[in-house]
């Protein structure tokens, strides 16, 4: 029980973070995000499977929550997205997701 408290709050932590609450408004902040992302690895944090994506445009890194690691639970996934960082290539996107074990991880990953 205690656990899933510190998973709730861990997620609620992470959506008070999010750069962006929602998909649209993230491409709506930088028409630039737009076109093919480069998915680079999936991160499991705050009882969420997130998925990590590169985009070239920008060589930002972002993390979208994807589904809940729970396949009973029946919340709606939230829609957040993380800019975790940046990376010049994909490869440097994947070795940072490599070297991680939540989104926390893979911010300083990027920025280390």
């Amino acid at each position: 029980m205690g656990e899933y408290h510190e998973r709730s709050a861990d997620l609620s932590r992470l959506g008070h973070e999010a750069d962006f609450k929602h998909m649209d408004a993230f491409y709506e902040a930088n028409p630039d995000r737009r076109g093919e992302g480069q998915a680079v690895g999936t991160i499991d944090d705050a009882d969420v499977h997130w998925s990590i994506t590169w985009l070239p445009k920008t060589h930002e890194v972002i993390a979208q929550a994807s589904n809940w690691l729970d396949p009973d639970h029946e919340e709606h996934v939230p829609d957040y997205v993380i800019i975790a960082g940046s990376a010049r290539s994909e490869n440097a996107a994947k070795a940072a997701v490599v070297r991680s074990h939540s989104i926390e991880t893979l911010k300083d990953a990027l920025y280390g």
